[in-house]
């Protein structure tokens, strides 16, 4: 088999491997008054995909969507940046992010709760629970820092709508690349060996 074929058979396996696992459609709603100025009102909404964590706590891991915030200076439309489940910190640095929901706890949202991204202007928000019905609404501009620093008490409603059967395939985190590495590396030397 020509080498390059090889290649393109092992490219073609390492893809393979990428999981796939059915994304649940999570729809978010939010009213938030900030503590100490009952005039300041955020309110928003979040369309969510969400992968079940199985773990009985219905929690869900937000994998991708959108979230819209109005009654902040950078109000509009954010696309959600794929991070977590696990802890991770934001591009920016600004913000320590998971994208866990939380449909039967108060809070919805945990500590780290979601990280949107506005392309535009390439500010973060981010989106967490402090205490039952309390939450946090801060966002981060580049050049500027924090322009958003909210924190209020409110309401949160989450609603999961039935499955759609959509599936979505979700990178494991490193192994189809290593197995991809490995598999050239392994190539790489066959041919200079043989050839």
């Amino acid at each position: 088999m020509p080498f390059r074929n090889q290649l393109v058979t092992i490219a073609c396996a390492a893809v393979a491997v990428v999981p796939v696992v059915r994304a649940t459609q999570i729809e978010l709603t939010f009213s938030l008054t900030e503590f100490g100025n009952p005039s300041h009102v955020i309110a928003g909404s979040a369309s969510l995909a969400g992968i079940s964590m199985g773990d009985g706590t219905d929690a869900y891991h937000a994998i991708g969507g959108s979230v819209t915030v109005n009654g902040i200076a950078d109000s509009g439309f954010y696309d959600l940046l794929p991070v977590g489940p696990s802890l991770m910190v934001s591009p920016s640095g600004a913000f320590a992010v998971d994208n866990m929901v939380y449909t039967t706890l108060d809070p919805h949202l945990d500590l780290s709760g979601l990280l949107g991204f506005k392309s535009s202007n390439g500010v973060e928000l981010n989106i967490w629970g402090v205490g039952p019905g309390v939450y946090s609404v801060y966002a981060w501009t580049p050049g500027s820092g924090y322009t958003t620093t909210f924190t209020g008490w409110g309401s949160m409603s989450v609603n999961v709508l039935p499955d759609s059967g959509s599936s979505v395939a979700v990178p494991d985190g490193g192994m189809t690349i290593g197995l991809l590495g490995s598999g050239l590396a392994v190539l790489g030397y066959l041919r200079r060996k043989l050839g």
